[in-house]
């Protein structure tokens, strides 16, 4: 959460890089974290079965490769808002977090465009939320297929998302037209998955979805970055994450009260129609 935005904004904003290749960025950075995540979970699968603590162990090794990584790679002037104690550190970051709400916020009223995406984004985020926590137990809940099969389907659904995103190339400087299109498609998906008493239709469907997903996340991204300046990219990526988030919050509340009270079908049905 506190990455949201930084990498993006330190990419698209270096000096040099070309407005007119953000798309294809989008496209690729998405498509080989699809990849990353899978070999992820293969790696993630065979550790456990050693111990599953040392997962955990590599979780941290990949962290500190990573900061390792931005320490030599992202080179910037220090401000001076770290210095000092505890409080006012805490009090500075509060404020940094007011202003980042309040300019975005005003970014949003200004330009059409960049709110549209910040609300679909939202939307789209509160829609599909209860597919990713419900795909393994409905998966799991057809007769005659165990664990190794679901985590065997985790691994199409990274495919079918990595095949998304080199997909999404091809509606390059066609976004606005297609954007809404995946909106629809992956609501009348949802509404599949939740309707279907078949174990491999669901599949299918998830498959689908994942793939759709893999589409319309790099045309966002590409959308948004193409409609706001280098001095508020930071900014706005990081208020399109704290809303996309609670938006996130809101549809577990609701979806996973509709799954108590009814069934985890009827919150994937109400999810897919909330965003058709």
């Amino acid at each position: 959460a506190m990455l949201s935005g930084s990498l993006d904004a330190w990419v698209f904003d270096s000096p040099g890089f070309p407005k007119e290749k953000i798309e294809g960025v989008c496209a690729d950075k998405n498509k080989y974290q699809s990849l990353v995540m899978l070999a992820g979970g293969l790696i993630g699968g065979l550790v456990a079965d050693i111990g599953i603590r040392l997962n955990f162990a590599l979780s941290i090794a990949a962290a500190l490769i990573f900061t390792l990584l931005v320490r030599i790679n992202i080179m910037e002037k220090r401000s001076n808002a770290g210095h000092g104690g505890f409080v006012s550190k805490m009090r500075a970051g509060v404020q940094k977090m007011g202003e980042v709400i309040s300019d975005s916020f005003i970014c949003c009223v200004r330009d059409r465009q960049v709110r549209t995406i910040i609300i679909f984004s939202g939307l789209m985020t509160f829609s599909i939320s209860a597919v990713f926590v419900s795909w393994s137990p409905l998966l799991n809940s057809y007769p005659g297929h165990n664990y190794s099969v679901i985590g065997f389907a985790w691994m199409l659904m990274q495919l079918a998302k990595a095949g998304g995103n080199a997909f999404s190339k091809l509606f390059i400087g066609q976004i606005k037209r297609h954007l809404p299109l995946t909106g629809l498609v992956i609501g009348v998906i949802v509404c599949a998955v939740a309707m279907t008493d078949s174990f491999y239709a669901a599949l299918v469907f998830i498959l689908m979805f994942e793939f759709i997903l893999g589409i319309a996340n790099p045309l966002r991204e590409a959308m948004l970055n193409s409609h706001i300046t280098s001095k508020a990219r930071a900014t706005i990526l990081s208020f399109q994450s704290m809303f996309s988030s609670l938006m996130y919050f809101i549809s577990m509340l609701i979806t996973g009260w509709i799954a108590s009270v009814f069934s985890l079908q009827t919150a994937l049905l109400f999810s897919g129609l909330s965003l058709i």
